[in-house]
């Protein structure tokens, strides 16, 4: 039924399953062009709620709604593809599941400015209690492949690899804006490959590295409280340059005590 309701909605849903938390249910999209990625995320959300309304429910998105249980993101996958010849400008020539220099830059640049990501879309304290070893959410920043405690993860393509090699962004809840986490995510790694950002993937459990490992690899924590994204919208220029002064200062505003908070409860 809420297939049905997506499809006469103009939304190409890949798949509905179960997820690994009480009544926590996933839903996957097709991949589209990013500002109709994230106008379905949105229309695709009121969808499901107001179905579930019909029978007595009531849906969530929060980051984390069960202290116990592992949190509910808003996973991003991303690639961008040539005008030249419309390929995929992430796929190594000849090899499947294998992220060619631009892919590598373009993922290099997300866990760059990962902490200036998580400042634009955080919008809840809830997203902190998200982000935290054990529950399947990325708490360091790095790449790897296939690898579900990575950040940035190259998720594996049994059939058709070369064409639809990717990558997933893993950090992003629906607390905030999506407009702007999707906003975010394209100007990081397109920064990355304007600066042929080219750290090396981490192929280590990123929730038990050990500081020698977070060192080898150049790691870094994602901020752990509102405060320290407020910090970070204060200071980034990365923000600055892509919101302005007036976007920055309204995301701080509202997420000073007394603004008005997304709340799902």
């Amino acid at each position: 039924m809420l297939t049905l309701r997506f499809v006469l909605a103009g939304i190409r849903a890949r798949r509905l399953h179960h997820e690994c938390g009480p009544a926590q249910n996933e839903i996957e999209y097709h991949l589209a062009e990013s500002s109709k990625n994230a106008d379905d995320a949105v229309l695709g959300m009121w969808i499901t709620r107001l179905l579930a309304s019909e029978f007595g429910w009531k849906a969530l998105f929060n980051p984390k709604p069960f202290e116990q249980e592992a949190g509910s993101g808003l996973h991003q996958h991303m690639y961008l593809f040539r005008l030249s010849d419309k390929k995929n400008a992430f796929r190594e020539e000849g090899k499947t599941n294998v992220l060619n220099a631009v892919g590598r830059n373009f993922s290099c640049g997300m866990v760059k400015y990962a902490k200036d990501i998580t400042a634009i879309f955080a919008h809840d304290p809830e997203t902190f209690r998200r982000l935290r070893p054990g529950y399947e959410a990325p708490v360091y920043a790095g790449w790897d492949y296939q690898n579900r405690t990575a950040l940035v993860r190259v998720p594996h393509i049994s059939i058709g690899g070369e064409e639809k090699t990717r990558v997933e962004f893993r950090a992003g809840d629906a607390t905030g804006s999506i407009h702007l986490l999707c906003a975010a995510l394209l100007a990081a790694g397109v920064r990355g490959i304007e600066e042929k950002l080219d750290m090396p993937n981490a192929p280590l459990n990123f929730e038990h590295a050990t500081p020698e490992e977070q060192a080898r690899y150049k790691i870094e924590l994602l901020p752990t409280s509102m405060e320290q994204c407020l910090k970070i919208l204060h200071e980034s220029a990365f923000c600055a340059d892509l919101l302005g002064a007036d976007a920055v200062r309204k995301l701080v505003e509202l997420r000073q005590p007394g603004g008005h908070h997304h709340d799902e409860h």
